[in-house]
């Protein structure tokens, strides 16, 4: 769990409640009343990057300290009893009861609490409820899923529909009185994914198989499904796989029959997880068995034991689902802290059209050929997109929007953006203008280089550099030996608007700021003008020089 989670007891109580509750549960429930403490990795209400630290006390194990406990020899079918006790050789089947007991689920969900605070730091919402129980389904078709969260909360079946809430807690009521249990269907959503989480080139890294295995973990679980994908299967292929289509130049599913789920990776759809819960094998009637002391038939004992526990396993399931989005999200990200993973965020692709570099042009696998470089006609190196300048470097006078307009760019094309001067100041430890005035201009133009150095040996950037930055050729010939060195310019006027009477600028430190930028611009203008690529940002939004520098950086890597 990276640094910088705000994180307290507190925030793990409610789902360890929820898990508790529900109409159809046991007499388990009356004696344990769940609580975390956190005894490691949170500091001062914060995460510090150290393994967390869980502890949940079981209140009923006093009751079995100093207590001889009874043989258990008859297996109950459908429970770990008979299993756990031919893979482990145990004499009393009561080790294999005790550890396969869905209780160790309170660890599951307070983990999953803990997943469900870092996914909400990114805008993604993970909540589960119950859709059917022994026969009884909702009918949540059109049901918005934020309606289905809040109802499903207002709900002791934990189900969306309250006629089929009704229906439900009745069958929960006869299955008592015939001494029974139910199973029954739940389903967990996932909101505000960004695409791109999971992988296609690894079986074990595609988010299907990861969120199966984690829901078919549940005990009792004995079905799991993407989306409606069991229906999908009686269907024929152009009633099952979603139409794309392009909205405002993002790309998107006209419907989410997927799940949220293509080739093992998020789509940006909801991602939907259904998982079908066997009824609790343990009943009040007797089940025939067999006891392995003496080899002779013998009916099931009762313990303890629920008569429905499906709206509790919803969520567990929001624990298990949680916990790979979770995980999968820091694959994707990478970083320490929040700090470092926020502004990664913000720089993934969304689906949008002009992110997509597609050349359109024919090319070869080039292995047959040998095993280096593709070839093209007459043996030359096949052009291969990206081979050489592989960075987008932004550089021009201030106020032109290198700052503001990077980020979007970086966005579009699915690259990390790197704003110069204020990294600058943070490994600095001060202030540009602070800088200046202990240190003079000289050390701040050290600082400069040794960084231009640095980002000169990176890849996949977009770098906004301070508007001096690239007067110094060396710095010049650095960022442009990796990346294409875009200008951004604007006439006077839009300049000093954008630069506005902000005082952390300490080249325009004088008397008439107007006439001192005026100075530096003209100066500074025969080394603008010798770069190779400009952008007039004159009259343009923020987002249409981000298309123009796209344009300009794809005509430049990609040849069109």
């Amino acid at each position: 769990m990276p640094a910088g989670l705000p994180l307290a007891p507190d925030d793990l109580k409610d789902d360890l409640a929820r898990r508790q509750g529900g109409y159809g549960r046991g007499g388990r429930m009356l004696i344990e009343k769940d609580a975390a403490q956190l005894l490691g990795g949170v500091m001062a209400g914060q995460t510090t990057g150290a393994p967390i630290s869980i502890l949940i006390h079981n209140r009923d194990w006093k009751a079995w300290r100093d207590r001889d406990i009874d043989p258990l020899t008859v297996p109950r079918p459908g429970h770990a009893d008979l299993t756990g006790a031919i893979k482990y050789g145990y004499a009393d089947l009561r080790l294999a009861l005790e550890r396969a007991s869905a209780r160790e689920t309170a660890a599951r969900v307070a983990v999953g609490s803990i997943c469900k605070r870092l996914l909400g730091a990114f805008g993604i919402a993970v909540k589960g409820y119950v859709v059917e129980i022994g026969g009884v389904a909702a009918d949540l078709d059109g049901m918005p899923y934020a309606q289905r969260f809040e109802a499903s909360e207002a709900s002791d079946v934990r189900c969306p529909d309250p006629g089929a809430s009704e229906a439900m807690r009745a069958r929960i009521r006869q299955a008592k009185v015939d001494r029974d249990t139910l199973g029954g269907v739940f389903e967990v959503v996932a909101l505000g994914l960004p695409p791109g989480l999971g992988a296609h080139v690894h079986y074990d890294r595609r988010l299907s198989g990861r969120l199966m295995g984690a829901m078919g973990s549940i005990q009792a679980i004995k079905g799991v499904e993407i989306g409606p994908a069991f229906a999908n299967a009686r269907r024929p292929g152009t009633q099952v796989h979603d139409p794309i289509v392009l909205e405002d130049g993002v790309l998107r599913r006209a419907s989410n029959r997927a799940g949220g789920l293509e080739g093992g990776i998020t789509t940006g759809e909801p991602l939907v997880v259904r998982a079908a819960m066997k009824p609790i094998s343990t009943t009040l009637n007797p089940i025939d068995s067999v006891d392995l002391a003496t080899g002779a038939v013998a009916p099931t004992q009762y313990e303890r034991s629920d008569f429905c526990a499906v709206p509790a396993a919803a969520v567990v399931g929001e624990a298990m689902v949680a916990f790979v989005l979770a995980d999968a999200l820091l694959e994707k990200l990478g970083g320490d802290s929040l700090e470092e993973m926020r502004p990664r965020f913000e720089a993934l692709r969304r689906g949008r059209l002009d992110e997509l570099a597609m050349d359109n042009a024919p090319w070869r696998f080039g292995i047959e050929a040998d095993l280096g470089a593709p070839q093209g006609r007459k043996g030359k190196p096949k052009r291969t997109p990206m081979a050489n300048k592989v960075n987008l470097v932004l550089t021009g006078f201030m106020g032109t929007g290198k700052s503001t307009v990077g980020p979007r760019v970086a966005r579009r094309l699915g690259m990390q953006f790197v704003d110069m001067d204020p990294l600058i100041e943070e490994r600095a430890g001060m202030r540009i203008a602070a800088i200046f005035e202990a240190q003079g201009e000289a050390a701040f133009r050290a600082l400069e280089t040794a960084l231009c150095h640095e980002l000169a040996q990176q890849h996949g950037m977009v770098i906004a550099t301070g508007g001096g930055a690239l007067l110094n050729p060396t710095n010049r010939a650095l960022l442009g030996s990796t990346g294409v060195i875009v200008c951004l310019t604007g006439d006077f006027e839009t300049i000093m608007a954008r630069v506005g009477p902000a005082t952390d600028r300490p080249l325009l430190d004088a008397d008439d700021r107007a006439a001192r930028a005026r100075a530096l611009l003209e100066a500074r203008a025969a080394a603008y003008a010798a770069l190779p690529h400009h952008v007039d940002t004159t009259g343009l939004t923020p987002d249409e020089v981000a298309d123009r520098v796209v344009r300009l950086w794809r005509q430049q890597t990609h040849g069109g």
